[in-house]
């Protein structure tokens, strides 16, 4: 405990913070820490090595899925998902608990959303206010998928070539971030990662709601075969592929998390 309060400390990380296991997928165990109390709680059940971040409150966020081939010097951006936050607004006379229950994608999470101290299922929120009820932005945490591949550009590619090039040998995955505005973002300015998806990534467009199945079916099929491909240049360059052993010791490391 000490010792992330001093890691935090020197990084000038203060609370609310983000909790998350180093390890994980669709939002598996990922929490936002208010104070020193949640940070021992979650230290103290946490069953594998985590990740504290920066919260970063912006309304902005998306995931935007980069590949580059081995021997190519520039990459491709074939997939942006937007993310709209489980969000309610208020009537001034009815509970948070019935609004949320009254909402398609809130109904889904409600047990969820009112588990702990975080929110007042008794609560009644002023007419017109708004309030976001989940900040993490997960399909499986009620927050809707939106399809913004459109906003792809030269600008962002770029930006991502960069970043490709401070990571070792990442040629193909899903990079989830914050930016100011949606403005600020197809500039490549103030981009902040929240976390990067390798080869088990899924370009998450797909889930728009107004997304057709076969579209989705073949948008898959073609990023299997990219991972193929560079695979296959990959191990042209002796790279070492994950043995069968590595592997189950991933899933066993997945299923402590789970717990």
């Amino acid at each position: 405990m000490e010792m992330a309060l001093k890691a935090l400390s020197n990084i000038g990380i203060e609370f609310p913070l983000i909790a998350k296991p180093d390890r994980g997928e669709r939002g598996t165990a990922v929490k936002v820490i208010r104070n020193r109390v949640g940070l021992k709680a979650y230290l103290d059940h946490s069953k594998a090595d985590i990740l504290l971040q920066e919260f970063i409150q912006t309304s902005f966020e998306a995931g935007v899925f980069y590949y580059k081939l081995p021997t190519e010097k520039a990459g491709n951006i074939p997939s942006i998902v937007l993310k709209e936050f489980l969000t309610v607004v208020g009537d001034g006379k009815t509970s948070l608990k019935e609004l949320v229950d009254e909402s398609p994608r809130g109904r889904l999470v409600s047990k969820n959303l009112f588990k702990g101290d975080g929110l007042n299922p008794e609560e009644v929120l002023p007419l017109g206010k708004e309030r976001i009820l989940e900040p993490i932005g997960n399909h499986n945490r009620g927050t809707k998928f939106i399809d913004g591949t459109k906003l792809s550009n030269p600008t962002l590619v770029r930006f991502f070539d960069k970043l490709s090039l401070q990571l070792d040998s990442f040629y193909y995955g899903r990079v989830d971030l914050k930016a100011n505005s949606v403005e600020d973002f197809v500039q490549g300015r103030g981009i902040k990662v929240l976390e990067i998806n390798g080869v088990n990534a899924e370009p998450a467009h797909i889930y728009d709601p107004d997304a057709k199945l076969w579209e989705g079916i073949k948008t898959l099929l073609k990023h299997w075969s990219l991972i193929y491909k560079i695979s296959k240049e990959n191990s042209s360059f002796l790279h070492s592929t994950t043995s069968l052993k590595e592997a189950w010791a991933h899933y066993v490391q997945r299923k402590k998390i789970k717990k």
